[in-house]
């Protein structure tokens, strides 16, 4: 299996629209914490099919199960979860002075 993978499965681009309206996040934070492109960010929720690469970004960030994140198997994360996680991710840019913008989640 390689990173070019692609994932492909349905509810994936309902999963990402989830964690963004949950979190109370814009596409943009969201994807300055995960790592990603404002516009790969966006994509996703268009329903492009993301990469495992891709996906292990958005699962560092949110801590979101990877099994849950590409095909929807398991429980999804709780808000609290999601706000934990996402907090996380802000703090570690802030210790490497890139700075973060606040979500509502909590």
């Amino acid at each position: 299996m390689t990173d070019k993978m692609k994932i492909t499965g349905s509810g994936l681009k309902e999963r990402i629209l989830w964690i963004r309206e949950t979190s109370g996040c814009s596409a943009r934070e969201l994807s300055r914490l995960s790592g990603l492109a404002e516009s790969h960010w966006s994509q996703l929720e268009s329903g492009t099919a993301p990469s495992i690469k891709t996906l292990s970004f958005i699962q560092a960030a949110t801590s979101c199960d990877l099994k849950w994140l590409a095909f929807g198997i398991g429980s999804r994360p709780t808000k609290k979860a999601l706000a934990d996680a996402l907090t996380q991710a802000r703090n570690d840019l802030r210790s490497n002075d890139l700075g973060g913008a606040e979500c509502v989640a909590s």
